[in-house]
């Protein structure tokens, strides 16, 4: 009685979820906009996440929130008696900052990168040649 209860119940989910699209890989078709568009959310981020200046704003952004839900936590401590949520947060706030530091580290690399061709590229031009 059990299984056919479960196998029934599959049914009609798999039902469910083909008749909404939901189970589709095609794209999803907005009605009201009269137009398609991708499942794929990643592509639509990727612009954001290609430039480190955005993601360190993005990850300031998240720090701020989590360091706020901290703060709350802190002062009504009935909210999470047991601290789970609260080290998880200052795990996660951690691992933000740690990225934060790096890209900036990145973008001083890239930085130092890009100054020292362009002082070898003026040294060049500037050099007189010698006379034959």
């Amino acid at each position: 009685m059990k299984t056919k209860n479960a196998l029934l119940g599959a049914f009609i989910l798999g039902i469910g979820l083909a008749l909404t699209g939901c189970a589709s890989t095609e794209s999803f078709h907005d009605e009201r906009l009269g137009k398609s568009k991708p499942l794929d959310s990643m592509g639509h981020h990727a612009p954001v996440l290609e430039n480190p200046e955005s993601r360190i704003a993005i990850l300031e952004e998240k720090i701020m929130n989590l360091q706020k839900r901290i703060v709350v936590f802190n002062k009504k401590e009935y909210f999470d008696p047991h601290e789970f949520r609260l080290s998880g947060w200052e795990i996660l706030k951690r691992d933000y900052q740690k990225e934060v530091q790096e890209l900036r580290a990145q973008i001083v690399q890239l930085n130092n990168t890009h100054s020292q061709q362009e002082g070898v590229g003026k040294a060049s031009s500037t050099v007189p040649l010698e006379k034959a």
